[in-house]
C-alpha cells in the first residue's frame, strides 16, 4: 500500500471540497472507507458541539492539563500529540457505514462553521474556544482523509464569461473525454439548458420567501468561491431523460446566446429567490462549470 498524502485544511469548506473529490473515486492506503472515516470524524462534532454551562466556563486544573497536552498541541503543531495512536472502541466505525454517513458529516461541518457561541464544552478537555474546536476537527479530518487517494479527479473549472463556457462545450463535443459522474455531455447540456431557460420566463415574480432570504449567506459564499457545494439535488423537471440526444448540445448553445442578449428581469431561483442581473449571470457560470467539470478531456 502507498503512503498517505500530506493534507491540511484550515476551514470546513476545504474539507467538504475534498470529500466531493473523493466521492468521485479513490483508493485506500488504510483500512477505512470514505464513509467510515466520515462516521468517525463526525462523532466528536456530534458529541461535543454544545456551549458550556455557566458553571463549566472555568476549567479545572485537570482540564487545563488535558487541553494543553491535546488541543493546544494540535493547534500549534497540526499533528497528533505524542502517544495518540489508536481510536477507542466506541470510535471505531461500523462496516455498514454508507453514503448517509458522508452526508451527515457534511451537515455537521456546516453546523460547526455556523456555530454561534464562543465556547464549546469538549468533554474531559473542558471548555475551548470555537476556533480551537474547529481547528482540531479539520485537522482530524485531514489526518484520516489523507489515507484516501483520489483516482478520478474532476476538473478545476471556472468560466469568466459565456464565450469560455461555449468553447468548453465545443471542445468536449469534439474531444474524447472521461465521464466521472452519472450524466453524459448530452444529459449535462439538457440539464443546463433547462436551468438557463427557466431563468428567462416572463414575470411578474413573487417576493422572496423567508426561507429564500435565509439562504443569502450561502449564496454569497458560492458567488465568492465560485464553487457549488456538494449534495444539491436537481429538481425533477431538471433531471435529464435517459435518452437525451446530442441535439441537446446545440439547444444549450442557442439558449446561451439568448441568455446573453436577455434584457428582462430574470425569474427567481428556486433556492435563492430574486437575484440581481449580475448575480444570475455569475451563478449560471458557476452552475455550468460545476456540471461540466465531471467531463474530463483525455487529450
Amino acid at each position: 500500500m502507498s503512503a498517505p498524502r500530506t493534507l491540511r485544511f484550515d476551514t470546513e469548506k476545504e474539507v467538504i471540497a475534498e470529500i466531493g473529490r473523493l466521492r468521485v473515486g479513490y483508493g485506500k492506503t488504510g483500512k477505512w472507507t470514505l464513509a467510515q472515516i466520515c462516521w468517525h470524524v463526525g462523532l466528536p462534532i456530534e458529541k461535543h458541539l454544545n456551549p458550556p454551562e455557566p458553571m463549566d466556563l472555568q476549567p479545572t486544573p485537570e482540564q487545563e492539563a488535558k487541553k494543553k497536552g491535546f488541543v493546544d498541541y494540535i493547534v500549534t503543531h497540526r499533528s497528533a500529540p505524542p502517544g495518540v495512536r489508536e481510536a477507542p472502541p466506541q470510535f471505531i466505525p461500523p462496516d455498514t457505514a454508507g453514503e448517509a454517513d458522508v452526508d451527515r458529516y457534511i451537515a455537521l461541518l456546516d453546523k460547526m462553521a455556523k456555530y454561534p457561541h464562543p465556547k464549546v464544552m469538549m468533554g474531559p478537555v473542558g471548555p475551548v474556544t470555537i476556533q480551537e474546536f474547529r481547528l482540531c476537527n479539520v485537522f482530524h479530518a485531514a489526518h484520516h482523509l489523507a489515507f484516501l487517494l483520489p483516482t478520478n479527479s474532476r476538473r478545476e473549472l471556472q468560466f469568466s464569461n459565456t464565450s469560455e463556457l461555449k468553447s468548453d462545450i465545443q471542445k468536449l463535443r469534439k474531444t474524447p473525454h472521461k465521464q466521472l459522474g452519472n450524466w453524459s455531455l448530452a444529459k449535462t447540456c439538457w440539464h443546463l439548458e433547462t436551468a438557463i431557460r427557466l431563468r428567462m420566463v416572463p414575470g411578474p415574480f413573487p417576493p422572496n420567501t423567508p426561507e429564500q432570504n435565509a439562504t443569502r449567506p450561502r449564496l454569497e459564499e458560492i458567488l465568492s468561491s465560485g464553487q457549488l457545494p456538494s449534495g444539491i439535488q436537481a429538481p425533477d423537471p431538471a433531471v435529464p431523460p435517459a435518452d437525451a440526444a446530442d441535439a441537446s448540445i446545440d439547444t444549450l448553445l442557442a439558449t446561451i446566446d439568448r441568455f446573453d442578449s436577455y434584457k428582462e428581469p430574470f425569474a427567481p431561483h428556486r433556492i435563492f429567490g430574486n437575484l440581481t442581473d449580475a448575480e444570475v449571470r455569475k451563478l449560471n457560470l458557476i452552475h455550468c462549470a460545476h456540471h461540466l467539470s465531471y467531463l474530463v478531456p483525455q487529450s
